[in-house]
């Protein structure tokens, strides 16, 4: 009996800690929608606020890590805004979220670290091919301009 109770309650714990995930998923999420309210106004502190708090809800959500990079920037807050950007790389979200890689290669040309805005500006044109999504309207004038960028820095084959 004692092994059964055992077994139950360890089911029990599993279940329980899995409910609570995907509630924390859920609210991650909502307080999202409210960043980007705040975004769609320009009202960056106040969107990053909402970021920040669904970030910590869910540290796995990277809409909300990405929105916080994004914030960051329009902020001028450049060196958080490249912490987020590569925490999503490193964490292989990029596949999600391309536009890091992107964006993290525009704030390094602007810091006249060339050579490594390159790198990105080239996996963000691969990524985009090896996933199809180059074709996406969302997508194709990032790919144009990463394209005109890599031909400005002499780097485009």
């Amino acid at each position: 009996m004692g092994l059964r109770k055992g077994l139950v309650f360890g089911v029990t714990i599993l279940l329980a800690s899995s409910l609570l995930a995907q509630v924390n998923k859920r609210q991650a999420q909502l307080i999202t929608l409210v960043g980007d309210d705040y975004y769609e106004l320009e009202q960056y502190r106040n969107a990053l606020y909402y970021y920040q708090g669904a970030f910590k809800e869910n540290p796995e959500y990277v809409k909300a890590q990405f929105q916080m990079a994004q914030c960051y920037r329009k902020l001028e807050q450049y060196d958080s805004a490249k912490h987020h950007y590569q925490l999503i790389i490193e964490n292989d979200q990029d596949f999600r979220y391309p536009l890091a890689r992107y964006e993290l290669a525009y704030l390094l040309i602007d810091e006249q670290e060339n050579a490594e805005a390159i790198k990105h500006l080239k996996a963000f044109r691969s990524l985009l091919e090896e996933h199809e999504q180059n074709d996406l309207k969302r997508f194709s004038k990032y790919y144009e301009q990463a394209k005109t960028e890599l031909k400005n820095l002499g780097a485009f084959e």
